[in-house]
């Protein structure tokens, strides 16, 4: 048994089930435990990439990142002084350019605009391995972006989204294997059912959350050859799943 948290084993599920059903994710009986949801530690790159801005330059970005979003051309030197009340169109152009020496812009000769988001602005950041398994002790950091719009699912807060890549197969009973890479939305309310990333008596893991009212609140593996497991202290959700991208292997 790890310390921190119990597994509840898909045979002692069936045992325990008072209405005598054969599921190997009966439900748990046991003392009613609350989750709570926690500012994710790995989630400290929203204020890392904004620390590299000032005010002006992050609202600049953002106002081009919303264009790109909504499937727009990017804005002009023009729409950007417009959009800002600047004197001159040469004043959005220095802008741009100190965008371009941070990293979030680059030259692009081939388009109208003459520049691009680079995958620093534009990409979500994997964040890190998490296990769909038994759970490990923290995070192994990783400096990796992955190129996407998270709105595409449902996220519209672009700052509050992040990838973690699946270890293990204890979730292959939602589709979600090893190696995948989970689009998480940090802060948001998790329901019944709900795929997690959670952090259960300090240790980190990917599970379906179980949460009805009146029982206890649990982690439920969807592999049957993977156990359940119940929060000894506490159980703080970092974040929930919006969806997968799984890589093509050769």
């Amino acid at each position: 048994m790890r310390t921190g948290c119990r597994r509840f084993s898909a045979n002692t599920a069936a045992r325990h089930d008072p209405r005598g059903q054969n599921s190997a994710f009966s439900k748990p009986h046991g003392r009613k435990t609350n989750f709570t949801l926690a500012e994710p530690d790995f989630g400290l790159y929203v204020r890392i990439v904004v620390s590299a801005l000032t005010p002006s330059q992050g609202q600049l970005l953002d106002f081009i990142l919303s264009r790109w979003e909504a499937g727009e051309v990017l804005p002009s030197s023009r729409e950007i002084t417009s959009r800002f009340g600047w004197s001159s169109p040469r004043a959005a152009s220095d802008a741009l350019d100190v965008l371009k020496r941070k990293g979030f812009l680059a030259s692009d000769a081939g388009s109208s605009r003459k520049y691009r988001l680079t995958e620093q602005a534009a990409g979500m950041p994997v964040l890190g391995d998490i296990p769909a398994g038994f759970p490990v002790d923290g995070l192994e950091s990783q400096e990796e972006r992955f190129a996407l719009n998270p709105a595409s699912f449902g996220v519209r807060d672009r700052k509050s989204a992040f990838f973690l890549r699946v270890r293990g197969d204890s979730m292959i009973g939602r589709r979600i294997f090893d190696g995948d890479l989970v689009l998480v939305e940090r802060n948001a309310r998790p329901g019944h059912l709900s795929i997690v990333a959670a952090l259960i008596d300090q240790q980190v893991t990917l599970k379906t959350l179980i949460h009805e009212e009146g029982n206890a609140t649990w982690l439920r593996s969807e592999n049957p050859t993977s156990p359940d497991l119940i929060p000894l202290l506490n159980l703080e959700i970092q974040g929930v799943a919006r969806g997968v991208i799984r890589p093509l292997k050769p």
